[in-house]
């Protein structure tokens, strides 16, 4: 099986970034599927294939080796249960990997899956079992992920009208180095009518700062499941509203505490035609510093046009 995503860049993004083509070709794998088209100072031209794997299943088992996706959280945003994708956003996960699925009954799984990396050291692996109770649903793992070992408990069900999900990891080195990290998320989503969505996020992590930063770097950090956000306290609102078959929009706030961190990205999507959608997306921060009072510092709008075929 085989999905394959075509990109053209084209912004004052590639003039301004240094080697611009090959951060946004970097891949943590070891299957040479990304490949660069065309390259210059005003455009990039990028070519990867995100799924190609071999697939075997039977009545109880699935075995699945190849590039892949492996998306094993159920929160709205965070997702700290799953080694492989820390966000539940709509962007091209992939990872080289090899996953087994056991089915013993149809409440409940068990997963194991592994990444290919050149280095031990940069692995992951991990073991997932789900099941269902009480109308509640549950997932424990455990796993290696980068040098930790890892435990997660995670749990969803409803509250009278709305959804609650809630998980809680520990990271602890494998060896003598490093300390333990903790992380804790919630989320509250609430349905409205027409199809309209609201959701509330809550996010811990124990090796966060809370203190005023000196620079605006450290929030643009790459995240992880061990770090997914560089404050210690996160909270994020959402709401979604359907306005039409062919248009739908959102507006995601999200505030750090302690590092004084505001993001607000307002979100339009049109359905051009039925295998073409455009979207116009807009990022804008806000941060506090140490020296300097709370201020924009930097502003993005861009435009997505997404072809299916």
């Amino acid at each position: 099986m085989k999905y394959t995503a075509c990109r053209i860049f084209y912004s004052t993004t590639v003039k301004s970034i240094p080697n611009y083509d090959e951060l946004i070709n970097e891949h943590n794998g070891v299957l040479p599927f990304e490949f660069l088209i065309v390259r210059n100072s005003n455009v990039i031209m990028s070519t990867i294939i995100n799924r190609a794997y071999y697939l075997y299943t039977n009545e109880k088992m699935q075995f699945r080796a190849g590039r892949q996706k492996n998306n094993w959280g159920i929160n709205t945003t965070w997702n700290l249960n799953d080694h492989f994708n820390i966000y539940n956003f709509d962007y091209e996960e992939r990872e080289d990997a090899v996953r087994i699925t056991y089915l013993p009954n149809y409440i409940s799984s068990f997963d194991i899956a592994s990444k290919f990396t050149d280095d031990w050291k940069t692995g992951v692996i991990s073991a997932l079992y789900k099941f269902n109770r009480l109308n509640y649903d549950f997932q424990f793992l455990m796993g290696k992920f980068y040098r930790k070992t890892s435990v997660c408990k995670d749990r969803e069900g409803s509250i009278k009208n709305m959804v609650f999900k809630g998980k809680l990891i520990f990271f602890k080195p494998c060896d003598s180095n490093g300390s333990m990290n903790t992380s804790f998320s919630t989320s509250l989503d609430y349905s409205l009518k027409n199809r309209n969505y609201l959701t509330m996020n809550y996010l811990y992590n124990s090796s966060g700062s809370n203190k005023l930063s000196d620079t605006e770097n450290s929030i643009f950090n790459s995240p992880n499941t061990e770090y997914p956000i560089p404050a210690k306290h996160t909270i994020m609102e959402s709401a979604s509203y359907m306005g039409s078959p062919i248009f739908s929009s959102s507006l995601i706030n999200v505030y750090n505490f302690g590092i004084r961190c505001l993001t607000i990205t307002p979100l339009a999507t049109f359905s051009v035609m039925n295998n073409l959608d455009l979207d116009i997306i807009g990022q804008f921060f806000w941060q506090e510093f140490g020296t300097r009072s709370f201020q924009n510092i930097g502003n993005g709008i861009c435009r997505r046009f997404k072809l299916s075929f």
